[in-house]
């Protein structure tokens, strides 16, 4: 298949060996943008918190999931014209950055490290399991004594792990302290599986599964009513404290519009306000980190 065509809630264009979604500004083979009530613009959503932010305070933002070490392909929907930065006025951005495989990895740790608000996460897109260098753990060992995450493997042995809890082992030696879902674009009845599935494998009832949701994945790229019905239904399924935002975007110009697109998909979808959606976030990235 044409990696430029397909489901407009998981195309994906391959450039220079990275995956990247393609801009907003396509037009997804042609399917028209939909006429449901729309979530608040991104740049608008920024300009609202920033205002909503209580008198000499600084709301914090929690984006879980991006890849500004590229910085490429900033898309004007999220680069913001007064150039905010991260750290600077009411809004406070802090952001896990993504490699998606071992030659990422020290551009995503060079990255991380200009800025004490942005964590590297380490890892392997399960894209990129089949041309794996043979030492590729023993090099992610070397990087171990600096913050990192794991990211994608874990999405691809959960069916072992599932088959392994269903066999009755113990497979709490093979679980992450947590598991996020990056942009999930599954449905509730989805979202009601691996919530029972987490039930059968984590021990004392502890958080495994979080639910992440970007902008430019779960909105941008599904322009359907169908599809976005079915994004909404997933979303207002996932239990309040599993909520996570992404920014998903590939340059640091856009990682707050980015982010502030996210919270306003997600308060769009339960139909919630955007200051509670942002505070409910925040809380949960925060719960998210502390679990590595």
């Amino acid at each position: 298949m044409d990696p430029k065509k397909g489901c407009p809630c998981c195309t994906f264009r391959l450039e220079d060996d990275l995956f990247l979604p393609p801009s907003l500004k396509s037009n997804y083979n042609g399917i028209s943008v939909s006429s449901m009530e729309l979530p608040m613009d991104p740049k608008e959503a920024v300009d609202f918190l920033s205002k909503a932010s209580p008198i000499d305070t600084t709301m914090i933002l929690i984006d879980s999931h991006g890849h500004a070490q590229l910085e490429r392909d900033a898309d004007e929907n999220y680069t913001l014209d007064n150039k905010t930065t991260s750290s600077q006025g009411p809004l406070q951005l802090k952001s896990i950055t993504c490699a998606v495989e071992p030659k990422d990895w020290a551009d995503t740790l060079r990255y991380a490290s200009k800025s004490t608000s942005v964590l590297p996460a380490l890892g392997v897109h399960p894209w990129y399991l089949e041309r794996l260098p043979n030492n590729w753990l023993e090099e992610l060992d070397f990087w171990s004594t600096l913050p990192q995450l794991w990211h994608g493997v874990f999405v691809s042995v959960l069916k072992e792990i599932r088959d392994s809890a269903e066999a009755g082992e113990d497979v709490s030696n093979l679980l992450p302290p947590a598991i996020a879902m990056h942009s999930f674009t599954g449905t509730a009845h989805h979202v009601k599986e691996l919530l029972a599935l987490e039930k059968t494998i984590v021990k004392d009832n502890k958080t495994l599964f979080y639910f992440g949701f970007s902008h430019t994945v779960n909105f941008a790229m599904c322009t359907s009513e169908k599809s976005r019905r079915k994004g909404r239904d997933a979303v207002r399924e996932v239990p309040t404290d599993r909520l996570l935002v992404e920014s998903d975007v590939h340059a640091s110009d856009d990682l707050l519009a980015g982010t502030a697109g996210a919270i306003a998909y997600v308060a769009w979808a339960r139909e919630q306000e955007l200051i509670a959606i942002a505070s409910l976030s925040s809380q949960n990235g925060q719960s998210f980190l502390a679990m590595q």
